[in-house]
């Protein structure tokens, strides 16, 4: 048995592990972020109906929404003045919407999938796709009618942050 997991061999093994850098490496943490939540389900919040979007201006990228900040009526960037309703579409782009050609629809912010349980509480699905490639469902099917969770008044639950 021990030969077969490579123990007391001369010669050291030609299974290599993943190089230690990786474990520290930012650039290895922002893909594994990517890869693995920007197509799953995430629950984010417990409210009534919501629009989500991705934080960052059409223009320039630049974030429209800062760490800090708890409420907005709106969503501006503060790079060019770029603004956006709730509903994500571009209410404002100075010096650009007077230009020919410019379509303000055009340029409203990229949405992500939003999806509210029987319970109430906020999903989203990061994945770009027009429809996501895995349905909530596939992932959480019943979680919100499960018995055990009956006795709970989530009325009363505060989600801290996602």
């Amino acid at each position: 048995m021990n030969r077969l997991f490579g123990y007391r061999q001369s010669q050291p093994s030609d299974n290599a592990a993943l190089p230690s850098s990786w474990y520290r490496s930012e650039a290895m943490y922002s893909l594994e972020r990517r890869a693995i939540f920007s197509k799953k389900w995430m629950l984010v919040s417990h409210q009534l109906r919501i629009n989500g979007f991705h934080n960052i201006c059409r223009h320039r990228a630049y974030p429209l929404v800062e760490e800090e900040a708890r409420t907005v009526k709106i969503l501006a960037c503060k790079y060019h003045g770029w603004s956006y309703g709730l509903n994500g579409k571009l209410a404002k782009a100075p010096r650009y919407q007077e230009l020919d050609g410019f379509d303000k629809e055009k340029n409203s912010l990229f949405s992500i999938h939003v999806h509210i349980d029987k319970l109430g509480f906020v999903w989203v699905n990061l994945d770009a796709a027009e429809t996501p490639a895995v349905r909530w469902e596939d992932d959480f099917a019943g979680v919100d009618e499960q018995p055990r969770l009956k006795p709970f008044d989530f009325s009363q639950y505060q989600f801290d942050h996602a």
